[in-house]
């Protein structure tokens, strides 16, 4: 006689009622991912307003501003998910609450619906990331080649022209 559930079923619910569980520990579950994303975010945007706030030296505007287009574009990202991120902060933010009821809810939903965006808004921050720092490596490398060559004494003026620091 058959129940139309099969072993697959029951083993499909029971890891989502597992989730579920994990999902409302207060150490394991969602409030303890929200909460560190949300250091990430507050780290991650202290970095974006430095760079927003780069100086652009004489000849190395164009190198300087491709940095802080890279940070743009990286804030728009940071702007969209944010909003996405902030409905479930008196819900899951470090020492709120929206009601107990509320709470678990959000929990819930978090576990159920976000986890997946969290996974997406990190790979499009990684990009910029990566992008920022590829180009902060080379401005460095720009910085420290131009400044032993201005040690070197100089033939003529022109040999380094093309160095602005």
């Amino acid at each position: 006689m058959s129940f139309g559930y099969s072993v697959g079923d029951c083993l499909t619910a029971i890891l989502f009622i597992k989730e579920i569980i994990i999902s409302l520990s207060d150490t394991h579950g969602s409030a303890a991912e929200f909460q560190e994303l949300i250091k990430e975010l507050g780290n991650l945007q202290g970095t974006l307003d430095v760079i927003k706030n780069l100086s652009e030296n004489e000849g190395r505007q164009d190198s300087i501003k491709a940095i802080k287009n890279t940070a743009s574009d990286c804030q728009a990202v940071l702007d969209e998910y944010g909003k996405k991120f902030a409905k479930y902060h008196r819900s899951l933010g470090a020492g709120e609450s929206d009601g107990k009821i509320k709470d678990t809810v959000k929990k819930i939903r978090w576990t159920l619906s976000m986890k997946q965006d969290v996974q997406v808004f990190r790979a499009y921050v990684a990009q910029h990331v990566a992008t920022i720092n590829a180009q902060l490596g080379l401005e460095n490398l720009y910085v420290t080649i131009c400044g032993l060559l201005l040690e070197v004494p100089l033939k003529n003026k022109q040999e380094h022209s093309h160095c602005h620091l």
